[in-house]
């Protein structure tokens, strides 16, 4: 009975802190954590931790999925799809960080006569975006979002002055 207990109590000690880490949101201390904390927030149509992200100055320039319908050929509805991976780059920059961006994107269109959709993987050498990252007092915010070249889904600069 005891060595049951024993059982129990390291699965707990081994467990939680895994579950509690999985469910811990994106970390705005980090340059990694700060671009995924954006694509985050993007993805879940959150304008609000979107901006909270995102250096002030292109808060007025961010345009969210819900604001494209109805705007593009009358669509219904546009998805955003994110399964990526941030690494910081080794690439030294002045006033910040590089974030690459590798994994997955799908993009869905939706109107009353069609339903689109796109998608695009990385490969290992190449990332679908490079985010720049600034610091601002003990958090890092995204100043740009450039399609890394290949990219086919997004413009390069999207966010760029």
């Amino acid at each position: 009975m005891k060595s049951v207990k024993l059982t129990w109590v390291a699965l707990a000690v081994l467990l939680v802190p895994a579950l509690l880490t999985a469910c811990d949101s994106a970390d705005l201390g980090t340059p990694e954590g700060a671009a995924e904390a954006f694509f985050d927030a993007y993805e879940n149509e959150d304008e609000d931790a979107a901006k909270e992200a995102l250096c002030e100055r292109h808060h007025e320039e961010l345009v969210m999925p819900d604001d494209l319908e109805g705007v593009l050929s009358d669509l219904d509805e546009v998805e955003f799809d994110f399964d990526l991976q941030f690494h910081e780059s080794d690439e030294d920059i002045e006033n910040g960080k590089l974030v690459e961006a590798y994994g997955r994107v799908r993009l869905r269109f939706v109107n009353d006569d069609r339903d689109v959709e796109f998608k695009q993987h990385s490969r290992d050498d190449a990332p679908l975006f490079v985010v720049t990252v600034v610091e601002d007092g003990d958090d890092w915010q995204v100043c740009d979002v450039g399609a890394a070249s290949g990219s086919v889904l997004f413009p390069p600069g999207n966010l760029e002055d």
